[in-house]
């Protein structure tokens, strides 16, 4: 939803994420971005798959990174 407010492109999340610019933001900005996403990813595709506490916890803090540095959070 962010991203699409921020204008990027792209009809699914993925596609959103690789139209922002990669000279805009960090390295860290993008692992960040994509690390959480990977796994959310798993969730979805993959019903057995069972989320650890500290794989939740890291993709909580990650996308709390995204978000302040995007200046939405």
């Amino acid at each position: 939803h962010v991203l699409k407010l921020l204008g990027y492109r792209g009809q699914t999340m993925g596609e959103r994420m690789k139209s922002i610019p990669r000279n805009k933001y960090s390295q860290d900005f993008f692992d960040n971005m994509w690390q959480p996403h990977k796994l959310r990813n798993e969730m979805v595709h993959n019903l057995d798959y069972e989320v650890q506490d500290f794989e939740a916890k890291s993709a909580i803090e990650k996308f709390r990174k995204v978000l302040q540095e995007l200046n939405v959070l």
